[in-house]
């Protein structure tokens, strides 16, 4: 016969309370980490320039003009984003994911800026040489009530977020 005594009994029970309930904690974590990355697994969509300086440096957006990014992800690989800005010209470049913390702050890694190098009207040259210069810098983001943070040597832009590609 199998008789275990009433103090291992209860040893074994709570034993097996505890490995269920850290089955469902890690089922629960995991479940909340999936719908994490789901929910801002893209930056793919559309944005307005609101502010950008360099060392504290603020460069100004001649009233009336609209400075935009698109961004699109690479269905091949969900870490890299194609992107252009337009100015006055088209700048297209890159950027890849390398990591994300806790916070959902991203370290990114820039490719180079090309351009339809058409010349600027005078008022656009400043944000132009601005973008050719410090976008292959920049090294975080983070996107935070519909403002994508972009920062890196001494670069700070702020993007207001106006359309969602929901293309996925």
């Amino acid at each position: 016969q199998n008789f275990t005594a009433p103090s291992q009994h209860s040893t074994m029970m709570q034993r097996h309370a505890l490995v269920s309930l850290l089955l469902c904690a890690i089922v629960a974590l995991f479940q909340v980490s999936s719908a994490l990355s789901q929910s801002m697994s893209s930056y793919a969509g559309k944005y307005n320039l609101q502010f950008a300086a360099q060392n504290s440096v603020v460069q100004s957006i001649p009233p009336g003009r609209t400075i935009s990014l698109s961004m699109e992800q690479l269905p091949d690989d969900s870490n890299m984003y194609r992107l252009s800005i337009k100015v006055a010209n088209i700048l297209m470049s890159s950027f890849k994911i390398i990591s994300t913390n806790e916070n959902g702050e991203e370290t990114i890694k820039c490719g180079p800026v090309a351009s339809t190098r058409m010349m600027p009207p005078p008022e656009l040259e400043p944000l132009e040489f601005f973008f050719n210069d410090y976008f292959p810098q920049l090294d975080y983001m983070n996107l935070v009530d519909n403002t994508l943070i972009m920062k890196g040597a001494g670069a700070e832009i702020k993007w207001t977020l106006i359309d969602i590609d929901d293309e996925e």
